[in-house]
């Protein structure tokens, strides 16, 4: 497992740009998530208040900030799919080649033992 988790890294040192942005994107989904329920307690407290001009502004500045944050969601994940198609597609590539350069540099002895136990 120790071996699998150092080639990951070395996959994820060489595509770093995309890993970064894929981390970057899904902090800034989750963190927005997490703050559209502020925004719909300040409806709700506008919506008990008795009914006045503010109340109604306050409430379509809300709305338009959940609508911001949604938007904002919608993009952030649109950017980490962006993210992760070359980082693990390519990612799974340069693993599957490290392992075959590594089963081909073993000797023919280890080759007979692994294929006879199959």
């Amino acid at each position: 497992m120790d071996i699998i988790f150092k080639e990951y890294c070395r996959v994820v040192w060489q595509k770093k740009w995309y890993f970064l942005l894929a981390l970057f994107a899904l902090a800034c989904s989750i963190t927005l998530d997490l703050s559209a329920p502020v925004y719909y307690k300040n409806i709700a407290n506008g919506l008990a208040a008795p009914y006045s001009e503010t109340t109604l502004a306050l409430l379509l500045e809300n709305l338009q900030r959940i609508g911001f944050i949604y938007a904002g969601i919608w993009v952030s994940w649109r950017l980490l799919e962006i993210a992760i198609v070359p980082l693990d597609g390519g990612g799974i590539n340069l693993l599957e080649k490290r392992c075959f350069d590594v089963l081909k540099n073993k000797n023919m002895a280890f080759s007979r033992t692994v294929f006879q136990a199959v």
